[in-house]
């Protein structure tokens, strides 16, 4: 079944409040409206007292319990920034599902270090990591065939594991593009 994506953020941010000890209001007032502030879709700066801080506070969980029980549409301004809001892991898989909706893979543009002109961060251990959950869960794969005698739940786990093993063999082919393609550098011989 295909989610919409505000869908994908409300069951995210269900899982983040039942797996973390996290309350709505919670999650409303700490995290995702300092949010929303910084980036100036709620304004904080009219508040000048205890009352109105309280009233203020009170307002904006009202309008985000309204959005998780599907009262009031998700605003489309509050996508992004309620992502960013969603603590770890729960940030990173509604990510990943976002841009899989979108047909994209969460890959970033590597980060270039600052120790080394034209050098790029190697994701290796990150590979390692990822590819040793694969075993991990490769189980279903182990008898050389992927079919109807395995269960769904085993076939979604290997799946999921193999794409997080693609994301990170792909930032890594993107790193090394960029330090090989990068213009006139001096190289040190080793």
């Amino acid at each position: 079944m295909i989610r919409t994506e505000d869908q994908v953020i409300i069951g995210h941010t269900d899982r983040a409040i039942n797996l973390s000890g996290l309350s709505l209001d919670k999650f409303a007032s700490d995290l995702l409206v300092p949010e929303l502030e910084k980036i100036g879709i709620i304004k904080y700066n009219a508040v000048e007292s205890a009352g109105e801080y309280i009233l203020w506070r009170n307002k904006n969980c009202v309008q985000f319990h309204r959005v998780m029980r599907g009262t009031t549409k998700f605003p489309l301004s509050w996508k992004w920034p309620w992502v960013n809001s969603l603590p770890e892991p729960y940030r990173t898989e509604c990510r990943r599902e976002l841009l899989a909706i979108a047909g994209v893979l969460d890959i970033p543009i590597p980060s270039c270090s600052v120790t080394k002109a034209g050098g790029s961060k190697s994701r290796l251990a990150h590979i390692m990591r990822e590819f040793s959950e694969v075993i991990a869960v490769a189980g279903v794969a182990q008898d050389g065939s992927l079919d109807e005698c395995d269960s769904n739940e085993d076939l979604n786990r290997y799946y999921s594991e193999l794409v997080d093993v693609y994301e990170e063999v792909k930032r890594e082919i993107l790193a090394v593009s960029i330090v090989v393609n990068a213009p006139e550098r001096s190289r040190g011989s080793k």
